[in-house]
């Protein structure tokens, strides 16, 4: 397990360390309370991997692509999806969620709950985020294998 604590602004280097731990991990997921910092995170992490667009939440659209720039991470596209609008294990199969799941490309999961028993026999990044104070969180990375 590894933890920190950061303001809005998560430092490159714990990024970079992170994303590090997390490249044998094809699948990240985000847990928090909704406005939790989830969508924050991952324009983060696409700031530091090089995503050639600006990362917006796919609440409605269920998985967004991102194609990266060149990177010391190696990643070349990024499915990004947010599964708060789904209610069942169902409806995230009919979402086509499972398609990317199981591809060989990053994945990374807001609101990841509704799926962990898809997850049982994959590895998996699970990151929990809790406030601490006003503009403050602390993050807990937890690697599953």
């Amino acid at each position: 397990m590894y933890e920190f604590e950061s303001g809005p602004v998560i430092p490159d280097a714990v990024l970079s360390e992170w994303i590090h731990i997390m490249l044998p991990f094809k699948i990240w997921c985000l847990e928090s309370n909704l406005g939790g910092g989830k969508t924050h995170l991952v324009r983060q992490f696409g700031r530091m991997i090089g995503f050639e667009h600006e990362v917006s939440s796919p609440t409605f659209s269920i998985v967004n692509q991102y194609s990266c720039k060149p990177n010391p991470f190696g990643f070349e596209t990024i499915y990004h999806a947010d599964l708060y609008r789904l209610n069942s294990l169902e409806e995230a199969h009919d979402s086509g969620l499972m398609e990317y799941l199981f591809a060989n490309s990053l994945i990374i999961i807001e609101w990841p709950e509704l799926i962990r028993s898809y997850l049982q026999h994959e590895k998996y990044a699970w990151i929990q985020i809790s406030p601490v104070g006003i503009d403050s969180r602390k993050y807990t990375l937890n690697l599953i294998s």
